[in-house]
C-alpha cells in the first residue's frame, strides 16, 4: 500500500547524560560524539580527555567543552 502522506511528530529529546556516563565509566582516551544538538549541553566531565563534537546540520550550535566539527548533510 503506497502512503500518500507522512506526518512525524515528536523528534528531539537527546539526553548527553548516558554519553557522559559511558565516557566517565570507560575513560576512553579521546570521544567523538555526533549530534545536532539541539539539546541540553553536556555538563562537563570529570576526566579530561579530548572531545570532538561533530555537529550535523547545525552550525550556529555551540559546545560546552572541546572541538566543534560542522558537517552539512
Amino acid at each position: 500500500e503506497q502512503l500518500e502522506k507522512i506526518h512525524v511528530v515528536g523528534r528531539g529529546g537527546t539526553c548527553l547524560e548516558p554519553v557522559k556516563a559511558h565516557i566517565e565509566k570507560h575513560k576512553p582516551t579521546a570521544a567523538i560524539i555526533f549530534s545536532d544538538l539541539e539539546c541540553m549541553p553536556m555538563r562537563q566531565l570529570s576526566i579530561d580527555i579530548p572531545i570532538i563534537w561533530v555537529v550535523i546540520n547545525n552550525p550556529r550550535a555551540t559546545v560546552p567543552f572541546g572541538t566543534k566539527v560542522h558537517i552539512n548533510v
